[in-house]
């Protein structure tokens, strides 16, 4: 490919960026399912007789409630993000999910409630309806800044060949 001028390069550079924010976003949005299934899925031991009707499983709406998208794009940025659409999951207050009678429907403030270190569910005591859980989207956001976000951009940008100089 060749550029002639600045703005085939701004062109080209914007399409870069573009492409590598997507797949990054894409990856995010991957890790933090895998953190909602290991962290408060699975965290504590499947099957676990608290969950939905006491089949000891999850319905798994919660993680499957995330998602990744493109929500702006300029001239010289673009920015995606990863979000909940709470209200599709279910709620059912008599089988206790996503809220009860004594509760209400907490599907909106379910990421909050779930992103513990320690216990949750019943009377939150760890008494024999709680459940142990970690918080998934600390631990993300940790990673995320402890390098894994930049080991995740270096690789996509090197695969169209840019490469970010490290200062020894």
């Amino acid at each position: 490919m060749q550029i002639h001028n600045d703005f085939e390069l701004q062109a080209y550079l914007n399409s870069v960026a573009n492409q590598v924010i997507n797949i990054v976003t894409g990856k995010v949005h991957m890790m933090l399912v895998e953190y909602i299934m290991k962290y408060t899925y699975e965290y504590g031991g499947l099957p676990n007789m608290d969950y939905y009707d006491e089949s000891g499983y999850p319905t798994y709406e919660f993680m499957d409630s995330w998602f990744s998208e493109k929500i702006k794009t300029t001239l010289d940025s673009v920015i995606y993000r990863v979000a909940q659409d709470w209200q599709g999951m279910s709620y059912d207050p008599d089988t206790f999910l996503h809220g009860s009678k004594y509760t209400g429907d907490v599907r909106k403030q379910l990421a909050d409630i779930l992103n513990v270190d320690g216990v949750s569910g019943g009377d939150f005591s760890g008494g024999e309806n709680s459940k142990p859980r970690r918080a998934y989207f600390n631990l993300l956001l940790k990673d995320l800044n402890d390098g894994e976000m930049f080991k995740m951009l270096d690789e996509e940008f090197a695969k169209f060949g840019f490469f970010r100089r490290t200062i020894i």
